[in-house]
């Protein structure tokens, strides 16, 4: 959920999801764009990990027209 510093939920305009498998090299990551359920809520199913390994994981938050943010971690999937 998106909150503000007082804890209610808001809108931002867009989310997108990356995931590129370290061991792969230079391959495109696999793509994603959760759907906006509800307000500050989103959400992405149907989303396939095709293999095992250490996934890097990078969240990108659009919050306004110019401007956006964007967050990476590593997983290990499998």
């Amino acid at each position: 959920m998106w909150s503000d510093p007082d804890g209610e939920a808001f809108d931002i305009p867009e989310v997108k999801v990356a995931l590129t498998l370290s061991a792969r090299g230079h391959r495109p990551p696999a793509r994603s764009s959760p759907d906006h359920i509800t307000t500050g809520h989103w959400s992405a199913s149907g989303v396939q990990i095709p293999m095992a390994g250490d996934w890097k994981i990078e969240v990108t938050v659009r919050t306004s027209d110019i401007d956006q943010v964007t967050v990476s971690k590593n997983a290990q999937i499998g």
